[in-house]
Parts: structure tokens; sequence; C-alpha cells
């Protein structure tokens, strides 16, 4: 699905050509491309989380995570290389094209391992016990995800809030630090995306680290401690980047980043615990799913429309900080998960409390 939707955006007619169809084609084009994240997202982590030891989960789990900034820096990073290649009206016409279309490359790429990857050793015990009541009895398995829903809707709200914040602070700085630096502070576009690319590989590295560091500590610390971070950024990362100095503002997009790796480095351990393995993929899916969309989904729109009100990016660091207090109340009521077993050998001992007395 990624890969078609993105090869189809490099084909797509422009508005010149077919009106306003040409950006509903591409919201829907879109639309396919979140479809397929909210889809693999929570397979790729558990496969990681579930086929690892005990002690490993945050780091293999971080893996997962990485991809992120992994596929952020060659992305990018062709972008940069096309439009050094080309001239301004080339691209413009149509070099903006090559990247997605190349992509299509990865399309075989994916399908040949995905047809290789096998289910968890925690999910075909789970389906074979499954199966063998199945065929002793009359009864049926609901949904899995009406039945995360129904069982399990704390955990699928903290996961959401978890989140909110984590991806509110990440798509403003990589996306939305784009838009501010080159429509307000006059940046060029290639200047502020090097910066990002840059600092991408920090905020890999960060991800990596607190996913490992988790592993020793618990999950709940390190997640905190990239909320309390972060909120304590908001305002340094505008003063430093309103001084249109790249050192500066390499430094204030760089840390950024380093604090949301405190989060998002633990987080696909963090949720494959908080569910058992019958619930497990869609508990963790749809708490990530949902606080995407609340969280990075509404960022660019509500931030855009705060410093458009206001003419201040005052109003945007005071969102960015409530959406990050929402996150870190969200992990601080939830309990410490390193601990928990993940598999369904022993009865009573998976994923069992949810938050703290």
């Amino acid at each position: 699905m990624m890969g078609v939707a993105t090869f189809f955006i490099g084909v797509l007619p422009s508005y010149a050509t077919i009106g306003v169809v040409a950006p509903i084609l591409l919201t829907l084009l879109r639309i396919v491309q979140g479809f397929s994240v909210g889809g693999q997202w929570g397979g790729a982590t558990l496969l990681l989380t579930e086929h690892s030891s005990a002690d490993r989960r945050g780091l293999y789990g971080s893996f997962a995570q990485a991809g992120v900034a992994g596929g952020l820096i060659p992305a990018i990073s062709f972008f940069l290389i096309v439009t050094a290649v080309l001239s301004p009206d080339a691209f413009a016409a149509w070099g903006w094209r090559i990247p997605f279309l190349a992509s299509a490359v990865l399309i075989g790429v994916g399908l040949y391992i995905q047809v290789r990857i096998e289910e968890t050793p925690a999910f075909r015990r789970l389906q074979g016990q499954q199966d063998e009541v199945a065929r002793n009895s009359d009864s049926y398995y609901r949904s899995p995800v009406l039945e995360v829903l129904r069982t399990h809707p704390k955990p699928v709200l903290l996961a959401a809030g978890a989140f909110i914040g984590s991806n509110a602070w990440y798509y403003f700085i990589s996306t939305g630090m784009v838009d501010y630096a080159t429509r307000t502070l006059g940046v060029s576009n290639t200047t502020i995306l090097t910066i990002i690319v840059v600092a991408s590989f920090f905020h890999l590295a960060s991800v990596i680290v607190s996913g490992t560091v988790s592993d020793r500590v618990g999950r709940r610390p390190v997640y905190l401690g990239g909320a309390v971070l972060s909120i304590l950024w908001t305002f340094p990362l505008f003063w430093l980047a309103n001084t249109a100095s790249l050192s500066l503002m390499l430094v204030a997009i760089t840390v950024g980043l380093v604090f949301h790796g405190m989060m998002y480095g633990p987080q696909s351990a963090l949720y494959a615990e908080l569910f058992n393995t019958k619930v497990r993929y869609s508990g963790a899916s749809v708490g990530y799913q949902a606080g995407a969309v609340l969280g990075g989904g509404f960022a660019p729109l509500i931030t855009a429309a705060l410093f458009g009100a206001t003419g201040t990016t005052v109003s945007v660091s005071l969102y960015l900080m409530v959406a990050l207090a929402i996150t870190f109340v969200s992990v601080y009521v939830m309990s410490e998960t390193a601990e928990r077993r993940i598999t369904p050998e022993a009865p009573g001992t998976e994923a069992p409390q949810t938050t703290r007395e």
C-alpha cells in the first residue's frame, strides 16, 4: 500500500491539468499511506519485541522506531540531490516526481521481506490454543479491535495519550519548523532540510540508546524524562531558531529530536507490554494511531493557526507544552511494564496491571 500510493503521487496530474481533483486524489493517496503505516507498525514492533529476550525488548523494539529517522535521512537526502542537480524551474515542473517514482523499488523489497516473515512464537502458540478451542466448541472469536476496546479501554487510552505530545513534538520539529524557517525566518528550503538531515542522525542514535537504557532502568523513567526535557525545550527551541543562525538552529532542532528519541525509543516495548498476546497487535496499533491522529495529525494545522492568530511563537510553545503534558500524565499513571512477561505460557503474568495504585 505504501509503495503503490507513493508511486502514484509521483504520476499524479497537476492542478492545472485536472483542477480540484488533483488535491483530492493527493489527499486520498496520503490516507492510503496512513493506513499502511497503521496496519504495519504494530506488526513490525511486535515481531521485534516478541522475538527478543525479556531483557532486550527495549533495544530490539527501538529498531522499528529508528525507522522513522532512518527513513527520513535518505528520503530528504534524495530530494536535496535532485534539487542540486536540476534547475529550480525543472524541479518545480517535473523533478519533484523523481523521488516518488524511485520509491517503486521499495515495493519489491517490501514484498520480498514480507512473504518471508513468520509469526512470533507467542502468537503461534495462542493461535494454536484458539484453534483447538474452536474445534471443540461452538464459540467464536470477535474482532480483535472490538475486543481490545471492550476489554482494555484504559490501556488503549493511555497508549494514545502517551503518543499525543510525543508525535506533536516530532511533527512540529521535522515538518512545522521547515515551514516556519522558510516562511518567517527567510531560511532557504535546502538549508533547513540539510539541518533536519544532520539532526536526524542524532535522533536515530537517541532512539536506539533510549530503548537500550529502558531495558535497564524501565520504560517509564526514560519516557517521562524525554517528556519533561521536551517541555522545558519548547521555548528555547524558538529562542535559538529565531536568531536565524544556522549553527543555533541546528542545536535547537537536534536537541529537540534527541529529547523526542527518549520517548520514542522505549515506545515499542512499552506498548507491547501493555497488552496480552490476544489483543496486543490491535491494542498497540489502535493506541499508536489514535495518538498519531490527535497529536501529529493536527499539530501542523494548530501551530500554523496559533501563529497566524497571535503573531508570536509563545502560543505555539504553550500548545506543545500542553500536548507534552498529556504524554507525561499518561505515562506517569501507568505501571512499569519492563518486567512483565509477554508470552502466554504463565497464566496471570501477562500484562497484568495497567496503572499505578
